[in-house]
């Protein structure tokens, strides 16, 4: 990893340890970074996870590709603002080779408390995911 990688890391975990601060008080207000990236009536698909409000359908036949991981939850907006802002904040390091870890550890984050607490709030999923990139981030610049 290279020093521009590592500063531009350090830059993106300043930023989003603010917005998790933020998010554990009132995490609404990704609810406006989704809706300013993507289609409010639509949430988060992309780098192998799918964020959703309700279970999806089951594929009669496999497909080609690796079933994506499926977050369900009535936190859909909000969660899916919280995958643009670490796509936004990562962008000069996320990449075709680690995007699949990065989303794909955040979106077991979610799942995970989801599990551990049926009917967790906003917040609680948010700071779980949020949490989970910051130490992916970590991980990353401790290879380095």
């Amino acid at each position: 990893m290279s020093i521009r990688h590592e500063a531009a890391i350090k830059t993106a975990e300043n930023n989003v340890l603010a917005a998790l601060k933020k998010a554990s008080v009132d995490a609404g207000f990704l609810t406006e970074r989704w809706e300013s990236f993507g289609s409010p009536e639509k949430y988060w698909a992309g780098a192998r996870v799918v964020i959703t409000p309700e279970e999806p359908e089951q594929p009669d036949e496999p497909g080609f590709y690796p079933d994506p991981l499926f977050v369900i939850t009535p936190h859909s907006q909000i969660l899916s603002g919280a995958f643009v802002l670490i796509l936004e904040e990562g962008n000069k390091f996320i990449d075709f080779g680690n995007k699949f870890e990065l989303f794909g550890e955040m979106a077991r984050a979610a799942i995970k408390t989801h599990a551990e607490k049926a009917k967790a709030s906003a917040e609680e999923v948010v700071v779980s995911t949020l949490e989970m990139a910051l130490r992916v981030f970590s991980r990353w610049t401790a290879k380095a």
